[in-house]
């Protein structure tokens, strides 16, 4: 049978105990110190029961009963005073809603727009415009750059120029380079493409022909050495009414002095006669005048030469300047204007233009008096006294066109200047041409009365030593 005060706990009934009571054995007082055995504990046992403890068949648990006060205390954990909960009323974002990186934004998108719905175009790179629209989150969203110019304000580009030669441009306000004025340096010895007969590594009394490099350096071999080099020569003259006098002086000589003597090198030299005056546009020419005129392809039929030489035509030209430069061109090989109404017939197998054979070595002497409309200008960029091109159907040649033409085609030119006692005459700009065509200023040769100058015969004289060296001979 249960003792009283276990059976008052199991049925819920309070436990009293009487002030003072002490246990005998021990001296406990029971009201204050829980773990005290109970009153009926039997040889020492403990009566005490807890939550862990599987309670045997004979007891009760109260499950109702409160914990003591100390044993309360010690279990509680009191949080640390900087933890803060956050408030009860905080709203949890919806699991969809995702925040994009910083980094993933466009770069535009920071930048605010006053009304969704407005476009506009603004400036944007070098000197061009783009659209920008204000989207719905009243941002700016920008279109592509377009219309932008060559280079930014201010900078400078060195451009490419003459042979593998660099010139300064400044940028202008506009992002375009300004008009080229600076001369061309660092210039090498030739145009790529071009060739050049020369002497240098081969054994004497031969030659061989060089290409010009990409680097514009003969560093390209064309044709091995060789002892006998083919030659056509064409005499290009001026049949203006300023050179009228000139002529009427040395043609007569012109056979004797220096057309027998070419032919008489080899039998692999041939000659040939062609004209020129200038184009029949007002202010440069008249109606009846032509910037070129055929005469008679290289040959060795000397009365075919005679009489190319007598029935030469008769221009005039309106001012200062001739066109030179046209027939140079023409002689190169490029396209002829069609104010040319007789150029060049050529026979079978020969090449267009001056209508030399395949592989020959080409001279041109040139016989004048005038300086030339599209010419060099020395120690200039400019060209002398240019053509208006808003006059022409087809514009005439320039300059540098007809200089590289000359060079890729291996054209050497020898100048017969016959107006060195004028002061507008055309040394200066003869010495020019040659120094643009990587010759010697001694291969312009006055010829005529003046002071300065040299008997017809005794300048036929050089052009035939300089064809002989051409020759290979």
């Amino acid at each position: 049978m249960l003792p009283l005060a276990l059976w008052a706990s199991a049925c819920g009934a309070p436990v009293v105990v009487p002030d003072g009571a002490v246990d005998d054995a021990a001296g406990f007082d029971v009201r204050n110190d829980p773990q005290a055995p109970r009153p009926d504990a039997v040889d020492g046992e403990e009566a005490a029961v807890t939550q862990d403890a599987t309670p045997g068949p004979d007891a009760l648990v109260d499950q109702d009963a409160a914990s003591p006060p100390d044993a309360a205390a010690e279990d509680t954990v009191t949080p640390p005073m900087d933890v803060v909960a956050p408030p009860m009323d905080a709203t949890t974002p919806p699991m969809d809603v995702v925040t994009p990186p910083a980094d993933a934004m466009p770069a535009d998108a920071a930048e605010a727009c006053p009304r969704p719905g407005t476009l506009e175009r603004v400036a944007c790179g070098r000197c061009g415009t783009r659209e920008r629209f204000c989207n719905a989150m009243s941002v700016w969203e920008y279109g592509a750059c377009g219309s932008e110019g060559v280079c930014t304000p201010g900078s400078v580009v060195n451009e490419a120029c003459g042979r593998c030669g660099t010139r300064p441009r400044r940028c202008l306000n506009t992002c375009q380079l300004e008009p080229s004025t600076a001369m061309c340096t660092g210039e090498g010895d030739c145009t790529p493409g071009e060739t050049r007969r020369t002497t240098a590594g081969c054994p004497a009394g031969q030659s061989r022909v060089l290409r010009c490099s990409a680097a514009c350096a003969l560093t390209e071999i064309a044709e091995v050495c060789r002892a006998s080099i083919p030659l056509d020569v064409t005499v290009l003259i001026d049949v203006t009414g300023s050179n009228n006098s000139n002529l009427a002086r040395d043609m007569p000589m012109m056979m004797d002095a220096l057309i027998r003597p070419l032919l008489a090198l080899s039998s692999d030299v041939q000659v040939g006669v062609a004209y020129f005056a200038e184009f029949p546009v007002s202010p440069y020419g008249i109606a009846s005048d032509r910037p070129f005129y055929a005469g008679i392809e290289p040959g060795r039929a000397e009365a075919a030469l005679q009489a190319a030489i007598t029935a030469r035509p008769n221009g005039s030209g309106a001012d200062a300047e001739d066109a030179v430069v046209e027939p140079l061109g023409v002689l190169a090989g490029l396209p002829v204007n069609p104010l040319i109404t007789a150029p060049q017939r050529c026979s079978a197998g020969r090449i267009a233009g001056g209508c030399w054979r395949p592989g020959a070595a080409r001279l041109v002497v040139l016989y004048s008096d005038s300086r030339s409309h599209n010419g060099p200008i020395p120690g200039s960029t400019m060209l002398q006294s240019p053509y208006n091109p808003t006059l022409f159907m087809t514009a005439p040649l320039l300059w540098p066109d007809v200089r590289d033409a000359l060079r890729r085609a291996n054209t050497t030119v020898m100048m017969l200047n016959t107006a060195v006692s004028s002061t507008s005459g055309p040394a200066a700009q003869y010495n020019q041409m040659l120094m643009d065509l990587m010759q010697p200023t001694t291969d312009n040769l006055a010829t005529g009365t003046g002071t300065m100058s040299m008997p017809f015969a005794a300048v036929s004289m050089q052009v035939v030593a300089r064809a002989r060296g051409l020759a290979g001979l």
